[in-house]
C-alpha cells in the first residue's frame, strides 16, 4: 500500500522553511515562498541564478500503517540531482543522477517516530565551460538546455521531480514487470508475454 507524505522544504543557506509540492522542484516552491516575480515574464528568471549555489532539503515525519510481516520502503521515481537520503539522521542512500528510481527498505531502521530527509546539493558545473553558459552542462546528465540556450532561459532546478511515497510490501513482492505483445500477419490473433521478478 502507498502512503503519500506531507513534505516541507528548507534552504540550507538562509534557513528558510516552506511548503513544497511533490512532484515538483524546490526552487519554484522557494520562489513562491519568497514572492519572486513570475518567472515567465521579462528577465525574472535571473532571480533563480542567486540560488544556484544553494543546498536544499526535503523532510517529513513519515506516516504509514503496516502489518507485522510487511516491510516499509521509501520509493521515488526520480530526484534531481546529487542527493543524500537520511532516516533519523542516518545516511541510508546517496546518488547522483535524475532518471534512476529509488527503492530503500527502511524497515530495520524505523523507530516510534521517523524523520525522512533528502539533502540535495547544487547542480554541478563544468569548470571547462564559460561561467553562466550551457558549456557548464557537461558534468550533469540533465538536459543541457537547463543551463541556458538561445531560446530558453537558464533555470537550474532540482528536487523530487517524480512521485515519492512510503510503500508497505508483503514478504513476497512482484517487481520489474514487463509485458510484451505481438500480432500475427493477418492481425486476427495476438500473444501477450509477461515477465517479472519475485522479491523477498
Amino acid at each position: 500500500m502507498r502512503f503519500y507524505q506531507k513534505w516541507m522544504g528548507k534552504n540550507c543557506r538562509d534557513g528558510s522553511i516552506f511548503q513544497v509540492n511533490v512532484p515538483g522542484n524546490i526552487q519554484a516552491d522557494y520562489a513562491k515562498f519568497q514572492s519572486f516575480p513570475d518567472v515567465q515574464f521579462s528577465d525574472n528568471y535571473k532571480k533563480f541564478q542567486e540560488l544556484e549555489g544553494d543546498t536544499w532539503e526535503y523532510y517529513t515525519t513519515i506516516e504509514f500503517a503496516k502489518s507485522s510481516d510487511e516491510s516499509v520502503f521509501f520509493v521515488t521515481e526520480g530526484i534531481i540531482y546529487d542527493y543524500e537520503i537520511f532516516l533519523n539522521n542516518e545516511l541510508v542512500y546517496e546518488y547522483e543522477g535524475m532518471f534512476r528510481p529509488v527503492e530503500i527498505d527502511l524497515t530495520e531502521h524505523l523507530k516510534n517516530e521517523n524523520e525522512l530527509r533528502i539533502r540535495i546539493k547544487p547542480l554541478p558545473k563544468s569548470k571547462r565551460g564559460a561561467a553562466g553558459t550551457r558549456d557548464e552542462a557537461n558534468e550533469a546528465c540533465i538536459p543541457p538546455v537547463c543551463y541556458g540556450w538561445d531560446w530558453n532561459p537558464r533555470l537550474l532546478v532540482s528536487g523530487l521531480w517524480q512521485d515519492a511515497y512510503i510503500e508497505t510490501r508483503d514478504k513476497y513482492y512482484i517487481g520489474n514487470v514487463e509485458v510484451k505483445t505481438s500480432l500475427n500477419k493477418s492481425l486476427d490473433k495476438g500473444q501477450v508475454e509477461c515477465s517479472f521478478t519475485c522479491e523477498m
